[in-house]
């Protein structure tokens, strides 16, 4: 069970579902605010902010969490988070402290829940890589259920083992971020993953 903040924070998580069932269980709704986007946008922070400025008599905390955050969203912030209204405590919520600018680091304590884990090489040759492969592969991860966090993952390590192997195109790299949205999108991993293997028979 998650101890309630005393100051406003930024919280870097693997699971961001897990931390935020934990912080519902710990906190009561009454005080507890929860924003939940894949991308944090600057309607999302003004909504934010408006909420923030309702008076609050007993300490209330505002829990946003997201993937990725827009540069407009997160200046439109700035100030609200260095000097939040009386009783208000703000938590962030994200896997990556490279999703947000320095500005808003700066403004934070950052607490680091990530486990760290070897990257693990998987049994793909980008020279003998073929549409049978790929299919075959693609069948076995659909077979084979795994959770959100495994599957992103799984998608570290494709990265991992390809870029060990050749130099990322920026084709490449914009798939990869496409199939990190997908899951993050719940999308099934199999689904996730079809446009970026699929790519790898271009060689």
């Amino acid at each position: 069970m998650i101890k309630p903040y005393n100051f406003s924070t930024i919280i870097l998580a693997q699971d961001l579902e897990e931390q935020k069932l934990l912080l519902s269980e710990s906190i009561e709704s009454e005080f507890l605010s929860i924003y939940e986007v894949e991308e944090l946008k600057i309607d999302d922070a003004h909504n934010i902010i408006e909420e923030a400025y309702i008076a609050a008599s007993h300490t209330k905390y505002i829990a946003i969490f997201a993937y990725s955050f827009n540069i407009f969203a997160q200046n439109a912030l700035l100030k609200i988070l260095e000097e939040p209204p009386a009783n208000i405590i703000f938590l962030i919520f994200t896997n990556s402290r490279s999703a947000l600018l320095s500005t808003v680091c700066s403004r934070m304590q950052i607490v680091d829940l990530r486990q760290k884990r070897e990257l693990n090489t998987l049994p793909i040759d980008v020279k003998t890589i073929n549409i049978k492969k790929i299919y075959t592969l693609i069948k076995e991860i659909e077979s084979n259920p795994q959770s959100q966090q495994n599957s992103k993952e799984m998608l570290t390590d494709l990265l991992f083992t390809i870029s060990a192997q050749k130099k990322l195109d920026s084709l490449e790299l914009e798939l990869f971020r496409n199939a990190s949205h997908a899951l993050n999108s719940k999308l099934a991993p199999h689904l996730a993953f079809v446009a970026l293997l699929l790519n790898l028979c271009r060689y």
